[in-house]
């Protein structure tokens, strides 16, 4: 039987509260540096690779963990950090952090459901039945299976978490304290604009009126291209926080699924 995926009733949205839950992590990961530099003092010198190796796997659990329960921008790092982790960070280091991409904890129905209602209004939300149960979370929002029960149409609703636009700057600026104090970014100016970087696209991110233009315009470019298949957006249910599509299937891009096809096939995807 496949293991749940951890659900959230609630989440850390005022300035206090994430303040002191990214101080706590902050303090985590500060004992386990002060842990490693003791250890490796009084270790022998062939033993410092594997020590590091695991000093490193135990800064990132932490992190995967908390950035996790945070969700939004704290998130959003961790993400982040597991794509450029790849150039050096340890692999198995790295697949820790990769994992808040693919397996991020969702939000339960009862904290999500005011979202929708106040972006689309509750007549609106009367057209659909939705699935309570998230078909896939992330760091911004995540995505619910529904249907419209005049004709059947399936629609994938992507809600934005309550409260994450209102926490970019402060969860950055503790985020780039704590990581700045341990070994998995590169220091200098490389990290800072890595944080700008993340900045940037997150206010982006927020605002999913981009997306829906976005997603518009890439249906009409990509028309006439059948390599393609771009989702329908029903404005309809669609807002600042709310985006509306036909649910389309489909597989990431490092599955089983793909990454059993020809070499040639998958470089053509």
């Amino acid at each position: 039987m496949a293991k749940k995926k951890t659900q959230l009733d609630s989440l850390r949205t005022r300035f206090l509260s994430r303040g002191l839950a990214l101080a706590k992590t902050g303090i985590k990961t500060g004992r386990l540096a002060a842990g490693h530099a003791l250890s490796s003092a009084l270790s022998r010198s062939e033993d410092h690779g594997a020590r590091w190796t695991q000093y490193i796997m135990k800064q990132v659990q932490v992190l995967a963990e908390d950035l996790g329960q945070l969700k939004g921008s704290a998130m959003k790092v961790g993400q982040m950090l597991s794509m450029y982790g790849e150039h050096f960070l340890p692999k198995e280091a790295n697949e820790v952090l990769k994992s808040l991409q693919f397996r991020a904890p969702s939000l339960s129905w009862s904290a999500m459901e005011p979202v929708l209602i106040a972006e689309i209004g509750s007549e609106r939300l009367q057209e659909l039945e939705v699935d309570v149960d998230p078909w896939a979370s992330a760091s911004i929002g995540q995505v619910h299976r529904a249907r419209r029960r005049s004709d059947g149409t399936q629609i994938a609703l992507k809600i934005q978490y309550p409260g994450v636009d209102g926490a970019i700057e402060t969860d950055l600026k503790f985020l780039k304290t704590i990581l700045s104090l341990g070994p998995l970014l590169p220091k200098g100016p490389r990290f800072d604009s890595i944080f700008q970087e993340v900045r940037n696209m997150l206010f982006r991110e927020v605002d999913y009126r981009h997306e829906i233009l976005a997603t518009e315009q890439m249906g009409q470019w990509l028309k006439a291209d059948r390599r393609y298949i771009i989702p329908k957006v029903f404005p309809e249910y669609s807002s600042q926080r709310v985006i509306a599509t036909e649910f389309l299937e489909g597989s990431p891009i490092d599955s089983p699924e793909v990454l059993a096809l020809s070499q040639e096939r998958r470089n053509r995807l």
